[in-house]
């Protein structure tokens, strides 16, 4: 079950992130792309705006949005899909909030370097733990 809510989140985050950075350089923003003030805004606003979605996701959608793009693969129910998403949700304004500390606390190249480590990590931990509060019983 962990590996499974690993790699659906996961891959849920990459197109999203994919779809965004097309947008952004489909504008005449894309010159924050590659500015370094921004860099660390970046994760931050990628972060918190997924969380949005994956919230907003509950008031359009039955489900969620982690349900929609995965739901047939991993049968469960409404509880189990809407309760994901909430926990997913929750755990991306944690990070954007916890980027935002670990950049006013260290060093930028220190913070440079971390920052793939600790989304990463803490999503396999995510994953590890989340199954225990989930009731993975189908009703």
């Amino acid at each position: 079950m962990a590996w499974g809510i690993l790699w659906r989140v996961y891959v849920t985050l990459v197109i999203y992130s994919i779809v965004i950075s097309l947008c952004l350089m489909a504008t005449p923003a894309r010159w924050l792309l590659y500015d370094p003030q921004f860099a660390v805004w970046k994760l931050t606003i990628g972060n918190f705006s997924f969380a949005c979605v994956l919230l907003a996701s509950l008031a359009c959608l039955d489900r969620g949005a982690l349900a929609l793009c995965f739901g047939k693969i991993l049968a469960q129910d409404r509880s189990f899909w809407r309760r994901l998403t909430v926990w997913t949700a929750t755990l991306y304004l944690v990070l954007a909030v916890v980027n935002l500390l670990i950049w006013k606390l260290v060093p930028f190249e220190t913070w440079l370097r971390t920052k793939a480590f600790v989304s990463l990590g803490a999503l396999i931990v995510f994953s590890i733990i989340i199954p225990r509060f989930l009731d993975t019983r189908k009703s």
